[in-house]
Parts: structure tokens; C-alpha cells; sequence
């Protein structure tokens, strides 16, 4: 390293030290033959396998018949629009809230595509 007056190393020499200190492996332009596996990665499947799985995926739709699980019109759910939290229509917290701030869903989960979370009092989704 150079040195200067005073024991201090110059930036030039600071610079260098720190350049060869990296262990880059990279060569820009070269592709590795090939590249390993990452923990969590899907193996590559053939069309046949694929077909295979979306065939079983479908039969096992089938006959369960819908997944959509439908809203029960019956379970309103207020949420306040200032704190972005939903609640039973009894729940006491909902006392002071004038009703400029309340928002009305169909369904708990209409609350929550709304990007609003459950009270943890009266828990709404019970």
C-alpha cells in the first residue's frame, strides 16, 4: 500500500485493497452449464404428467361442486372507515362511531377483499 506522511493509506490504495478483497466468480457473457437446484424449486414435468394432473384436478372440482363459499346475507358486518377494522353490528365499540364512518358488508369476507381486518373483541368471523 502507499502510504503517506502520518500513517494514514491514500484512497488510490484504499480503493485498490478493497478491489482485491472481492471473489467475483462472474465472467460477463457465460451462462453456466448448469444452474443449481434452489431449495423449494418444482421439478420439470413432461406434458403427459401435466395433463395427467390438471385431468385430476378437474375430476376432484367435479364432484365436490363449488368451492365459492356464498355470503350469508343474514351476517351484515359494519366496518369503520377511519381504522380500516370490521365488527359485528352489536359490538360495543361501535357505540361512539357516527354513521358517516360506517361502512356495511354482506359478509366478513367482504370485508377483508376490502382490505379491512376482524375487531379482536367481537371477533366476526365467528
Amino acid at each position: 500500500m502507499t502510504w503517506v506522511r502520518g500513517g494514514q493509506p491514500t484512497a488510490l490504495a484504499i480503493l485498490l485493497a478493497a478491489a482485491a478483497c472481492t471473489t467475483s466468480q462472474h465472467v460477463v457473457g457465460s451462462t453456466p452449464e448448469k444452474t443449481p437446484e434452489e431449495p423449494g424449486s418444482h421439478p420439470v414435468r413432461s406434458e403427459a404428467d401435466r395433463a395427467e394432473k390438471i385431468r385430476q384436478y378437474d375430476e376432484a372440482s367435479a364432484a365436490g361442486g363449488p368451492r365459492v363459499e356464498q355470503p350469508k346475507r343474514d351476517e351484515p358486518r359494519i366496518g369503520v372507515a377511519a381504522t380500516h377494522v370490521f365488527h359485528r353490528p352489536d359490538c360495543k365499540l361501535l357505540d361512539g362511531i357516527p354513521d358517516a364512518e360506517r361502512v356495511r358488508f354482506t359478509s366478513p369476507w367482504d370485508a377483508v377483499d376490502s382490505r379491512y381486518v376482524p375487531c379482536p373483541d367481537c371477533r366476526p368471523f365467528q
